[in-house]
């Protein structure tokens, strides 16, 4: 059978002419299958937790050299994101967890070292913004940020894209498959994901709402998005008739954390060839998520600064002490 959809299918290196790609599924939803796991919502530790048991964890600040002498949190360690596996690997079995300035990049590489297996790998949410007030300026500038169509958005439900073959990766490295995905793990740690500043979705990882849901992008005649596929990443919507209905752009698709993005289930609707931006409610899940789809060779997936912030607010920073 050639490697085209997997819905039908149980995944086994058996029954395919195997990939690289089916390879490294095979492994994945074999050993712990993380992304399809609910325990990895225990990943996400609020400041509160982290406070109250500082000294349980190792604290890997991974931004900028400039954003950490402007304040972190005391023994907080500054380093740059190509060398986290070395350290948590060197690590141990203590407790480490990621902060960056909102969330979203510790999210999105907790998730590659997650993936590598590494579950004493934690995720601070909301970063540093949740921390102190000091770093909260654009969480609090996200609050009440419409995008533009906003007025278009409805609670309906929009059919999935249609199965499609998965994307090509050639692992490189030496060993077993174990290994050829770490060193491509290794790799994806190594590339830029920013949240330290508003940025053009397009260039990087990490999307902002003003970007996607602009003129030139958002079509209001006809509701579509052009080359964008739009995607939520979380509980599923609520039906219109729901009191609190979830607004969403028209035409997003809705999945499932910690479950739909297993391959017989709907990971292959997530098209290879268009620009996706998957979204969550903080935009955590959404960068781990974008971590795995990455990770699997879909190049073009962005993760949304600040999910639904037209919805849901920063709930705001404990500001806790921190040092310069």
């Amino acid at each position: 059978m050639l490697p085209g959809c997997l819905k039908d299918n149980p995944l086994t290196a058996d029954n395919f002419i195997t990939t690289d790609t089916i390879n490294m599924l095979i492994y994945l939803e074999s050993n712990g299958d993380i992304i399809n796991s609910p325990s990895t919502s225990s990943a996400f530790v609020n400041v509160q937790t982290l406070y109250s048991n500082l000294s349980n964890y190792v604290v890997l600040d991974i931004r900028d050299p400039q954003l950490f002498s402007d304040g972190h949190i005391s023994g907080a360690i500054n380093i740059q994101s190509s060398d986290l596996l070395t350290k948590v690997k060197s690590s141990g079995s203590s407790n480490v967890i990621l902060v960056s300035q909102n969330g979203q990049s510790a999210s999105y590489y907790g998730g590659l070292l997650r993936l590598d297996g590494l579950s004493n790998v934690y995720i601070l949410e909301f970063g540093m913004a949740g921390w102190n007030s000091h770093f909260a300026a654009q969480w609090n500038n996200s609050n009440g940020n419409s995008p533009s169509g906003i007025q278009y958005f409805n609670n309906a439900f929009y059919n999935r894209g249609p199965y499609s073959s998965l994307p090509s990766v050639k692992l490189s490295g030496s060993g077993d498959i174990k290994s050829k995905i770490e060193t491509r793990i290794q790799d994806l740690l190594s590339e830029t994901f920013e949240d330290e500043l508003i940025i053009d979705h397009l260039s990087l990882l990490t999307a902002n709402p003003q970007d996607v849901f602009s003129s030139s992008i958002y079509s209001a005649s006809d509701s579509t998005f052009g080359d964008q596929y739009i995607a939520y990443y979380g509980e599923p919507f609520q039906p219109t008739s729901d009191v609190r209905p979830h607004i969403h752009p028209p035409h997003t698709v809705s999945y499932a954390y910690y479950h739909d993005f297993k391959s017989i289930y709907y990971l292959q609707t997530i098209p290879s060839n268009k620009i996706v931006v998957i979204y969550s409610y903080s935009g955590h899940q959404s960068a781990f998520a974008a971590a795995y789809l990455r990770l699997l060779g879909y190049n073009n997936v962005r993760s949304l600064l600040f999910g639904t912030s037209w919805l849901n607010p920063f709930p705001g920073s404990m500001n806790y002490p921190y040092v310069n």
